[in-house]
């Protein structure tokens, strides 16, 4: 899957399940909800409103909450983190 500053899209299903992904996934439902999230074409800040408005965060700590479990995933192999154009 490639993440970019602007989109997410599909996994990709090329990582292997790792200890640290799947107690992530399975223990926190923030990091399930971002998960989930990532299997829909949306930008990551819009993922991170989602997770502010679902789970009562200020906004600038579910980008920063989005943005760490997007590395997590990156670093397990399940997406592609893609630089997009800034605007």
């Amino acid at each position: 899957m490639g993440i970019s500053e602007e989109t997410a899209t599909h996994l990709s299903g090329s990582g292997q399940t790792t200890g640290e992904v799947h107690d992530l996934i399975m223990h926190s439902a923030i990091a399930e909800k971002v998960w989930e999230l990532l299997g829909h074409t949306l930008t990551l800040p819009d993922i991170a409103a989602v997770i502010s408005s679902e789970f009562g965060l200020p906004r600038e700590r579910a980008m920063s909450e989005t943005r760490e479990l997007v590395d997590i995933f990156n670093r397990a192999d399940f997406v592609t983190v893609l630089r997009g154009p800034r605007h």
